[in-house]
């Protein structure tokens, strides 16, 4: 899962130029045909999904997710998407281990 935090303004251009890093970041996926996860903690993934299709090609599964606030080791639990295909329950676990 990749995860974003201020990932980039939501301009046209600016998006587009964003999904082409992504690309350029996955070579390896993308040639596996691996599924693509992504969220942002902005209101901006599915406006990211749908330039990442639409400008690169890319023919991956992508789940594109937003205003999720996940820091370093954060865990996320996503469930089968519901209403439509257009929610996806998450929840977000912290591990937190007795260091005594």
């Amino acid at each position: 899962i990749l995860a974003f935090n201020d990932a980039v303004r939501p301009s046209y251009e600016n998006l587009k130029q964003f999904a082409i890093g992504v690309v350029q970041a996955l070579p390896n996926t993308i040639e596996n045909q691996a599924p693509i996860f992504m969220c942002f903690d902005a209101d901006i993934g599915n406006s990211v999904g749908n330039v990442l299709k639409r400008e690169t090609r890319v023919t991956n599964e992508i789940l594109s997710i937003d205003e999720l606030h996940v820091q370093e080791g954060d865990f996320l639990d996503i469930g089968k998407p519901i209403i439509e295909d257009v929610v996806v329950p998450v929840v977000i676990k912290t591990l937190v281990f007795d260091t005594k």
